[in-house]
Order: structure tokens, then sequence, then C-alpha cells
């Protein structure tokens, strides 16, 4: 079972990077290891990528260019105090712009 979850992950999750492109033009969003070994095959005529040599697996997170990321935030550095603020509506501590912020030292 265990096996079969690791290919389901490998073959879907899109957490794979070209080291090649990285911090270029040509950098693109984290795809699947199939999708990136590809690109590095067809890109830069690499027929055996190595791992942590021509690709890596991306701990970045979430592309947050993407129309997936749903959350709109805001992030204030106010009296030495940094705060984040999420898109909240309806709440009494909204501001202006309809965010709720929440205090760096409560997290």
């Amino acid at each position: 079972m265990k096996e079969a979850e690791n290919a389901h992950r490998i073959n879907t999750i899109k957490e794979w990077s070209c080291f090649h492109c990285l911090d270029t033009t040509r950098e693109k969003a984290p795809t699947t290891l199939e999708a990136v070994k590809q690109h590095i095959s067809m890109t830069h005529s690499i027929e055996k990528p190595v791992l942590n040599g021509d690709y890596f697996k991306n701990f970045s997170g979430p592309d947050i260019t993407s129309n997936q990321f749903q959350h709109s935030l805001k992030v204030c550095f106010i009296d030495g105090n940094l705060s984040v603020a999420t898109e909240h509506h309806g709440s009494e501590i909204d501001d202006e712009d309809g965010f709720a912020y929440f205090d760096s030292d409560a997290y």
C-alpha cells in the first residue's frame, strides 16, 4: 500500500523543478516528476536526469501566482510589530478594505 501511495504521489503531485532553469526567465512552477524529466530531456538534452543535479523536489509551497491560490493576504509592519491579514468579510475587526488582522505575537 505504501509503495502504491508513493507511486501515486510521484506521478500526480506537482512538487518537482528543474535546476537548470532555476532563477532564470525559463523557471516554471513545480510540476510532476515525469513532466520535469521530460522537460530536462527535451530542453536540456539530458537523457538520464539526476536527482539533485538536474531536478529537485521543490519544498517552496504552493504557486501563489496561480489561480488556485484563493486567499488574499496583507502583511503590515506597524510600531515594530508584524501583522498578517487574510480576506475576511463581516467581522468586527475588518479594516476598510475588508481584511481581518491577526497579531503576529499570537501565533
